[in-house]
């Protein structure tokens, strides 16, 4: 930080006079070594106090200083950690910071200040490697009960053996309508006994998203499980996601670390001790946890209950229908967003904040975007279809220079075809 002006430089800022001295004012600064900030901060003063007010330099402390936190405020965070790792709860900055909120400490620390306790205290390991919030892009359904997710995660009992708990995960609040455990690995009786549950507590879904396993969707081997069926019979459409890519279910699947959590803490032996732990972690998870992805001091249940429902068809929906084009259109159609576009020397663009990366093949050509429900399709000068992209994007950069997203053949200059067709 810089001394403060002296009253002699204050006083010849305040009587220069850039008419008389025939001086500008960027050559008064750099001769007296100031800068212009300060030259017309010390003239606003004096214009507004006088130049007695100008003259005196005023007090640099800021406005509003750092609390200063004393040993009991890091024996509380330390307390507090330790509880949450013992009841099998998250235990990060989020964590104890709603805790103690809820205990109404006075004063509350910081996010940022039990960050820096525990990692002075040794209780959290810094990853720097980590993507920061800030690059990450949320999405989710626009209406409660239009999408749930559902997974199955495997868990090992003592006097039973294998058993899979059926995992359940509304998109837009995050709750989770059901959570139920049966003997033996998936199954559809499973499936369809959690998704009853749900339907029964909170009302039936729009659609439900799920993996690939047997016991859920099978429509990419050719064929309908029976979970399919019943769905579309209750007028729920079956969605699945992309072969070995998890994070398409990634709300359900990031949802099993904190239940594992919960359970590694509690051990349950018996069938019946895994369901009375797992109707424990669903009321602490819906009705008492803070979501970090729904925002400070949101629960799923408080999100839920404000938000607009969505319901299924109105009747059950034809098996040879269930995966046509017609039920994946919007039910009000999107209005389609059309711009042109030209590639400049950088071989990008941007659309709605996400750059996006063109191959050589594409510098100063004339692309038009065209948006609809769900996707970004790039078309080039021709009319061809040149690349497509899922939208909104994850992700805050997409490159278009490979499949998947590039849909025309990628032009390879070192083949000797092509330098022929460059030299005719």
């Amino acid at each position: 930080m810089g001394s403060a002006l002296s009253p002699r430089v204050r006083e010849q800022i305040v009587r220069f006079d850039p008419d008389v001295e025939q001086v500008s004012v960027s050559e008064f600064c750099r001769r007296a070594g100031i800068s212009t900030s300060s030259f017309y901060r010390v003239r606003d003063k004096a214009t507004e106090r006088g130049l007695a007010a100008a003259l005196v330099p005023e007090s640099r402390a800021p406005k509003h200083p750092a609390t200063i936190y004393t040993d009991w405020t890091r024996l509380l965070v330390r307390v507090t950690h330790a509880e949450l790792v013992a009841e099998g709860k998250d235990c990060g900055p989020w964590s104890v910071e709603w805790r103690l909120f809820q205990r109404e400490a006075d004063p509350l620390p910081s996010r940022s200040t039990i960050a820096r306790i525990l990692r002075s205290e040794g209780l959290s390991a810094p990853s720097p490697r980590k993507r920061p919030r800030a690059s990450y892009r949320r999405f989710r359904r626009a209406r409660a009960n239009e999408l749930w997710q559902l997974d199955g995660m495997e868990w090992h009992l003592p006097e039973i053996g294998l058993v899979t708990i059926y995992h359940v995960v509304d998109d837009h609040s995050r709750l989770c309508p059901a959570l139920i455990a049966a003997a033996g690995g998936e199954s559809t009786a499973g499936a369809r006994q959690a998704l009853q549950s749900g339907i029964d507590a909170f009302g039936p879904p729009q659609s439900v998203l799920s993996d690939n396993g047997a016991a859920f969707n099978q429509h990419r081997r050719g064929r309908l499980s029976a979970t399919e069926v019943w769905l579309a019979g209750l007028g729920i459409r079956p969605i699945s996601g992309r072969v070995s890519h998890p994070q398409t279910q990634g709300k359900v699947e990031r949802s099993h670390q904190p239940l594992q959590r919960w359970l590694h803490a509690r051990t349950p032996t018996t069938l019946q001790d895994l369901t009375q732990a797992l109707d424990g972690y669903r009321n602490w998870y819906n009705h008492e946890r803070q979501h970090q992805g729904l925002g400070h001091h949101l629960t799923p249940m408080a999100v839920w209950q404000v938000a607009s429902k969505a319901g299924p068809e109105p009747r059950a929906i034809p098996l040879d229908l269930l995966y046509s084009q017609s039920l994946r259109q919007p039910t009000q159609p999107a209005k389609n967003r059309i711009e042109d576009r030209t590639i400049g020397g950088n071989l990008r663009t941007a659309w709605k904040g996400t750059s996006i990366g063109f191959g050589p093949d594409m510098a100063h050509q004339l692309v038009h975007l065209v948006e609809t429900d769900g996707q970004l399709d790039i078309f080039d000068d021709n009319g061809e279809l040149h690349a497509s992209i899922p939208w909104p994007s994850p992700t805050k950069y997409v490159s278009v220079t490979q499949p998947p997203h590039r849909l025309v053949p990628v032009i390879d200059r070192r083949s000797r075809a092509y330098k022929l067709s460059q030299m005719s």
